[in-house]
Order: C-alpha cells, then sequence, then structure tokens
C-alpha cells in the first residue's frame, strides 16, 4: 500500500496514480491532502510536494496538472542512471515519475505542433531527444521500474506474447470481380503460378488465403478491414460468402475485431456502418478495433472519441507506422485520458511496438534479419518484464511472393508455448 500526500486534486493525478499503482506496481493507494493524517499513514510513503515531511519527496510539475492543453508545453529532458527522463528536478530521483507518466499517457505530445507523413501521421522523429531515439525502449516502464526502486517496491508487470493480424486484403483473386482480379494477376510477382487462382476464383487455394494453423496461437487478436473498396481499402466485398466464413470461423478461435476503413477518417458515421454490418456477420457485439493504415488523430477530430461512440473499448493502434518502437513510451495497456474534456473514458489502449511492412518496406529488413531484430526486441521485452506485441498481416503468413519467408519469422518470434 502507498501513503502519498499531494496538495493537487485533479482527474489528471488520479489517472496517472490509478495507472502507476493498478498496471505498474498493482498495489493499493490513499492520496492524502491533510498533513496530519499523511502523517499518521501506514504504508510505503511518497511526499509529492514542496513540504518538507516524511517519504520520498517528488516535487510536482504544476503545468502539467492544469486544465487545459498548453499548446507550448515542453518538458524538460534528461538521463538519470541511463534512463531517459523528463520534467528534470532537483530531487532524489531527480525528476517528476508522475507528470511524466501524464504526458506520454495521455499523448499530449500529439495535441501540439508535431510532424507527420503524406497521411498526417505522428511519426517517430517526434520522439527522437538529442539525437538519441528515446522511443527505442519503452522509457515510461523504465523510469517507473527506476522509482520504484527507490521505494524498495516490486514492480508487478510482466512479459507476455501478445500476436497480432490484420487482414486487409483476405484474398489476392477470390471475391474480387474480374477487373480487380486482372489488376492482381498484373502485380502478381508469380503470375503463372496463379494462373488458376485468376480464372477460378477459388478461395481455399488462394494465396493470401489464411492457414488455420494461425488460428492456435495464443493470444491471438486479429482485425479485419469491413468497408467499402477505395483508394486505400483494398479488402473483398463484404457479402461474398467464403469471406463471411473465414472472420466467424476466426472468431471461433481468436479474438476478432474491427479494422476501421481509411476513408471513414473523412466520411461520418461510416465506421458506425462497418461495425454494424461486422456485428451482423459475427453474431455479436465487437469490442475490439485497429485502425486501418494505423490513422490515430487527437484533438478535435479525436479517433477514440468516435471508437468510444461506436462502442469500442479496447484499440490496438498506439504504435508507429515508420519505426520500431514504443509510441506512448509504455508496453502496458492503459486507460485513454480526454485531455479536451478532462476526464479519464473506459477505452482501453493496447501498445504494439512493430510491425512486418515496417520492417519489410520502411527498413528494407530481409527474412534472417527482421528475425534477429525481432528476437532482440523480444529478449529486451523479456528483460523489462512487459509485453512484446506486434502486427503481421495475412500476407505475410501467405509465405508467397515477396514475402516469402516472412511467415517462418512470425512463428518464431510468436512460439507455441
Amino acid at each position: 500500500m502507498l501513503a502519498i500526500f499531494s496538495d493537487i486534486r485533479s482527474n489528471r493525478l488520479k489517472y496517472t496514480l490509478d495507472f502507476i499503482c493498478k498496471e505498474h506496481i498493482k498495489c493499493g493507494y490513499t492520496l492524502y491532502n491533510n498533513t496530519e493524517e499523511y502523517a499518521n499513514a501506514e504504508g510505503i510513503k511518497i511526499n509529492y510536494s514542496v513540504r518538507n515531511m516524511a517519504g520520498l519527496q517528488i516535487k510536482p510539475s504544476p503545468e502539467i496538472w492544469a486544465e487545459g492543453i498548453d499548446l507550448d508545453l515542453k518538458p524538460t529532458i534528461g538521463f538519470v542512471d541511463d534512463l531517459f527522463v523528463q520534467f528534470i528536478q532537483n530531487s532524489i530521483l531527480g525528476f517528476d515519475p508522475f507528470a511524466m507518466a501524464f504526458y506520454n499517457l495521455s499523448r499530449y505530445k500529439e495535441y501540439q505542433v508535431h510532424k507527420k507523413d503524406k497521411h498526417g501521421r505522428y511519426m517517430a522523429i517526434n520522439d527522437i531527444e538529442n539525437t538519441v531515439a528515446v522511443y527505442q525502449r519503452p522509457y515510461l516502464d523504465l523510469a517507473l521500474d527506476y522509482m520504484c526502486s527507490k521505494l524498495g517496491v516490486e514492480p508487478k508487470h510482466s512479459f507476455s506474447s501478445v500476436p497480432t493480424l490484420d487482414i486487409d486484403m483476405a484474398y489476392m483473386y477470390a471475391g474480387n470481380i474480374i477487373t480487380r482480379r486482372i489488376n492482381s494477376w498484373l502485380r502478381d510477382p508469380l503470375k503463372w503460378n496463379s494462373i488458376g487462382n485468376f480464372l477460378w476464383n477459388n478461395p481455399k487455394s488462394d494465396p493470401y488465403a489464411l492457414n488455420w494453423k494461425y488460428l492456435d496461437w495464443p493470444n491471438l487478436h486479429i482485425f479485419f478491414l469491413y468497408g467499402e473498396y477505395g483508394m486505400y481499402d483494398k479488402n473483398i466485398r463484404i457479402g461474398y460468402k467464403s469471406f463471411k466464413k473465414l472472420i466467424r470461423k476466426c472468431s471461433e478461435k481468436a479474438c476478432v475485431g474491427l479494422h476501421p476503413s481509411y476513408l471513414g477518417n473523412e466520411l461520418e458515421d461510416k465506421w458506425q456502418e462497418e461495425k454494424a454490418n461486422f456485428e451482423k456477420t459475427l453474431g455479436k457485439r465487437v469490442l475490439h478495433s485497429r485502425q486501418h493504415y494505423i490513422m490515430l488523430e487527437f484533438g478535435t477530430k479525436s479517433t477514440y472519441k468516435q471508437l468510444l461512440e461506436m462502442g469500442i473499448e479496447h484499440d490496438f493502434s498506439m504504435g508507429y507506422t515508420d519505426d520500431i518502437g514504443f509510441r506512448a513510451g509504455t508496453s502496458l495497456p492503459f486507460k485513454w485520458f480526454n485531455l479536451q474534456s478532462n476526464l479519464e473514458t473506459h477505452l482501453t489502449i493496447h501498445p504494439f511496438s512493430f510491425m512486418d511492412v515496417i520492417l519489410k518496406n520502411t527498413k528494407q529488413y530481409s527474412p534472417q534479419e527482421a528475425a534477429e531484430r525481432l528476437e532482440q526486441l523480444k529478449k529486451e521485452c523479456k528483460k523489462w518484464n512487459v509485453p512484446f506485441s506486434g502486427i503481421f498481416h495475412n500476407e505475410s503468413l501467405s509465405n508467397y511472393g515477396n514475402w516469402k519467408g516472412w511467415n517462418s519469422i512470425f512463428e518464431q518470434v510468436f512460439e507455441q508455448n
């Protein structure tokens, strides 16, 4: 049990303490603002104030706890025992871990001006500090572990493997009209091997057909694109019987969620329509999602606000589209805090740290190089005792064409125990 004193009373501080105590340390806490009650309290004490009292003293950073969004707020940064930290101060810890946690979990930086790619997405370059790519480690988790070491408390978070699949295009040929099959055939690196698929429209032998063996992987999450065909939405028509059968088969073995379309970022109510159609196919409510193209926006057009209005309770979009790393500084799940309403929500965010297309197309790794890099990341996650989660696609599990050899990477890094 932690006894924490603070003169601050805010939704932000409570949200932060809930995350640290429930997800990180897994212990209870009592927040005091009465000095006498705090002095008589039992448990490990944290004095989050400038008062001279018992306990580990951490000096609060008032700028982060004020209501509203300061578009110019920029925390001081530094390194303590080789760990990247924010909100530097002259104290035993050397930084304010509560302010650091809230700043990163709330994605405060993403409400401010930052660099975006051609799709308007947040880029890893925003998290390079003094030429150091701090995001390549779960820097928030490590900083909170450091705080625990000073308190004499053992963190209770643990390693786990969380394999996830995105089904952007369930089949290369099957379920598509003839013009789309022609386009697929023209792009197919093994054209003559697929002449039968091109002509006969057979889902069972389609190059991208999902091998049922992958459904036996523990803790597997699968997200299906279920929207209209468009420039960035290439899945097959939702009425195709074999596609519906695939979705229902996957839901028997894995946690199945929606992959809201790219088009839905611009058209109001499009995601609601997709979710309704998807739930009709599944015959049950859909509570999990991951944004197609990892299109995630904060501020006035908040993606998370829309997901909550749709009834989504778990989102898996928190990660980079251009590098390996930890976008929120943590690999642990956390609740979304809406900075605009200044309230914690019931939407749980599940971070990921890598994606197959980044390894292959952005990093231009060979399958062997990608396997080695992910094995290294997995070992680091085990050392840090945090979840190891990443994205593959049914194409990268197909062992077909340009994805030859990539299925073995999934099987290796997410080995069944």
